[in-house]
């Protein structure tokens, strides 16, 4: 709760602030992580679970410009100043940089025994750049369509953190200028701090618009979350208990609808994150008398799980990535999933009883945080450079997987592209020679298809077969393309174009006796 002096600040007076602890933050905590960890999880339910990465923004904006506001009295000149900005980023990187360091060494660890070159390649990089803060800035660049599946990076989950960290070096910095502009009147802080929120909002919404994956990864399009998290601060307390239940109520119906009814095909941030963010808001709301319903959430189940949340979030999609590498990409059965989230929550435990807590109570200087994290962190992407420069010390394994080793080995398949009599184009032949081979057939597709064609390949061995690869689209035999691409504009019509040729040229070679 806020206490009383800190509720006659956010009534009208900067300066007696004092932000306490509050059984049902954390219980909001257990309800965003949770269905983070079900939608990863592929529970149908919580096909909008990832907004629960969202709702942990607002309550981080929240939490740190109280903090930074609290201290703030002490702030009387320059050497004061640069002593309230050390002291935030000392307590963020120990509440942070720990055990996120500790979760991405051991998964390094364990990717040694599990992944295939290529991927440990991408494991090493990513961990270099989510080491140093810059996990979205990777995921960002790195997935693609011809980039391994985001779902088999298991550390793509750190690109939130990225966000979060790229905020923090500026957050403290804004909140200076606000609380200078506001002097000691609360109000002008909170409404400095809205107009923010409402040019970030803006600002995101033209964003996804313009470019959805930037919105994605990238923190500009998030930044309101935590700016309105922020400006809870200064927000008046709910007097009315009846009021209060009501807030509560609603702003936890909001987190649920977003949870239940969005789904990965929605665009997002963007006016789609309005509704879990306002919901987190309303939840968080200082109230001058505790609810039900904030009651409710701070029950022992909940807070248990919030007190551990970080760490959860941090473990919880490696286990699962990591074991699908083990059973060769497979989906895990529910029994599977159970266990691997068990084992999750055990790690989290682990992480947060012997790495967390411990690095919370330390209490070096700034100085020697920096020191401490700048070397936990060199040695790291050192580390992962050296994986990633290595291609995955592709050493570790018999010689026979080579061809395994990596996606792009996979797709170095030399094919002979020839000008074939009655096409526009040079295609791709394979097996014996087209010109003088007994026996011809046609592999038609997009990359769907031509990725099949070296096993074809493999199997045609010693037989007196040519196999003409006609691709770059769909075969499309109900007559119509119907994949639109924004890439490329003319698509459909070029596709639907290559559909009456290869027809036409079936039709005039009946020696192509298999498509």
């Amino acid at each position: 709760m806020v206490r009383a002096a800190g509720r006659r600040a956010a009534l009208g007076e900067i300066g007696t602030v004092r932000m306490a602890y509050r059984a049902d933050i954390d219980g909001l905590r257990a309800v965003a992580v949770l269905a983070v960890m079900l939608f990863h999880y592929g529970v149908p339910a919580a096909s909008g679970g990832f907004v629960g990465v969202d709702v942990f923004f607002v309550i981080s904006g929240f939490l740190i410009t109280g903090k930074l506001v609290e201290a703030w009295p002490g702030v009387r000149t320059g050497r004061g100043l640069f002593a309230w900005l050390g002291a935030f980023y000392r307590r963020r990187i120990l509440r942070i940089a720990p055990a996120m360091l500790a979760m991405i060494a051991v998964v390094v660890a364990a990717g040694w025994l599990i992944l295939a070159p290529g991927d440990y390649a991408d494991l090493g990089e990513s961990a270099a750049y989510s080491a140093l803060g810059l996990g979205n800035l990777f995921f960002f660049w790195n997935t693609g369509y011809f980039d391994a599946a985001a779902d088999t990076m298991p550390l793509l989950h750190l690109w939130s953190l990225g966000v979060e960290e790229q905020f923090y070096l500026a957050w403290p910095i804004v909140v200076a200028g606000v609380l200078v502009l506001a002097g000691r009147d609360a109000r002008r802080a909170r409404w400095l701090l809205l107009v923010l929120v409402a040019g970030g909002f803006l600002a995101s919404l033209w964003l996804v618009a313009d470019d959805p994956k930037a919105a994605f990864f990238l923190p500009f399009a998030r930044a309101w979350e935590l700016a309105l998290g922020a400006a809870l601060v200064f927000v008046p307390p709910i007097g009315s208990r009846r009021l209060a239940e009501a807030v509560v109520v609603v702003g936890l119906g909001l987190i649920a609808w977003a949870t239940l009814w969005l789904t990965p095909e929605d665009v997002f941030p963007g006016v789609n994150a309005f509704a879990p963010c306002l919901g987190a808001a309303l939840v968080i709301w200082p109230r001058s008398d505790r609810s039900t319903a904030a009651s409710a959430l701070g029950v022992l189940p909940l807070r248990l799980v919030g007190q551990v949340s970080y760490s959860l979030y941090l473990w919880h999609w490696p286990v699962l990535v990591l074991f699908r590498h083990y059973i060769n990409g497979a989906w895990p059965s529910p029994p599977e999933l159970v266990g691997l989230a068990l084992v999750s929550l055990l790690l989290a435990v682990l992480s947060w009883r012997l790495v967390e807590e411990p690095a919370r109570r330390l209490r070096p200087g700034p100085v020697g945080v920096a020191a401490g994290w700048g070397g936990a962190v060199s040695a790291l992407v050192a580390v992962g450079l050296a994986l990633s420069w290595s291609n995955g010390v592709p050493s570790r394994l018999p010689p026979q997987f080579a061809g395994l080793y990596s996606l792009d080995v996979m797709w170095d398949w030399p094919c002979e592209y020839r000008k074939v009599d009655g096409l526009p184009s040079s295609y791709c032949t394979f097996g014996a020679p087209w010109d003088s081979a007994a026996h011809k057939a046609m592999l038609w597709g997009d990359s769907h298809a031509a990725h099949l064609a070296p096993m074809i390949e493999a199997g045609l061995a010693g037989e007196d077969v040519s196999f003409l690869v006609y691709g770059n689209c769909p075969a499309a035999l109900g007559g119509t393309v119907n994949r639109q691409r924004a890439d490329m504009p003319t698509y459909a019509a070029g596709c639907s174009g290559k559909r009456a040729d290869g027809l036409a040229y079936l039709g005039a070679h009946p020696e192509i006796a298999l498509v």
